[in-house]
């Protein structure tokens, strides 16, 4: 069976260098795009260093949609100065957020001589339009504080930029059951699962041994993409899952605004 394992970049399917997808114009002009960088050693081993690192594209604070994506980056991160939305994400919240991270680590040593195994976080913020009617958001965090190996996440959004609403799957699907069916024989295609076999012997944890679409999806370049997270579906070692649909193959169950 093939999977997609642990290390992989970050912003795998992320908007990249572009901010716009679909179209002839880039719009750049309502972003702000920068990195984090902070750093903290233990003890007198430059081994030791701890890290955090953020690289972000944020709304500027004029930007329509300013609200509604600062609401998912707060959320995603966790900041809680900015999750009801009366405040707007900063770089200067997200270099706190990243020094925040960092002094755990330092009370952690503080606590406990010997524990001083540096940790890291790289975390990942990206937006980009898709088209004139949608903004898709790109989230990622890796992190390691200790254990057996580290942790990774991927989340990703589609933002209406019309309503400024959170796009839901059932807004762009009109059968939802008969999307999981044909995603069903993709993704047993593309993982090398015979078409009878069970799931759960397969090592995958889906409810009742049936497969479904979660709702981390998003869509650009006429592709619907759905992200499983490390022990969503199945054990850490066995990586993320990333279900690929073309277009063409489920255009008549779409409804996606042009």
């Amino acid at each position: 069976m093939k999977y997609i394992g642990l290390f992989m970049m970050l912003f795998l399917f992320s908007c990249g260098n572009s901010r716009k997808i679909n179209g002839d114009v880039v719009e750049q002009a309502i972003w702000d795009v920068g990195r984090i960088n902070r750093y903290e050693a233990a003890g007198k081993s430059s081994s030791d260093t701890s890290r955090a690192t953020i690289d972000y594209i944020l709304a500027r604070n004029d930007a329509p949609l300013k609200h509604i994506t600062d609401s998912l980056v707060a959320n995603y991160l966790g900041l809680e100065c900015c999750k009801d939305g009366s405040q707007q994400v900063t770089p200067q919240q997200l270099e706190a957020h990243a020094d925040l991270f960092l002094s755990e680590y330092i009370d952690l040593t503080e606590q406990d001589s010997s524990a001083t195994f540096p940790w890291y976080m790289h975390a990942g913020i990206d937006f980009c339009f898709v088209g004139d009617a949608y903004v898709k958001a790109d989230f990622s965090m890796e992190t390691y504080t200790g254990g057996a190996h580290g942790n990774a996440n991927f989340t990703t959004y589609m933002v209406d930029t019309e309503t400024a609403a959170i796009v839901r799957l059932e807004d762009i699907c009109t059968d939802i059951p008969q999307l999981e069916k044909r995603a069903e024989a993709l993704f047993r295609k593309q993982y090398g699962i015979n078409a009878k076999a069970s799931l759960s012997e397969e090592g995958f944890w889906f409810p009742d041994n049936l497969f479904h679409l979660n709702r981390n999806f998003s869509f650009e370049n006429k592709t619907l993409t759905f992200v499983f997270n490390q022990y969503e579906i199945a054990p850490y070692a066995m990586g993320v899952f990333y279900i690929e649909l073309p277009f063409q193959e489920i255009n008549d169950l779409l409804k996606i605004k042009k």
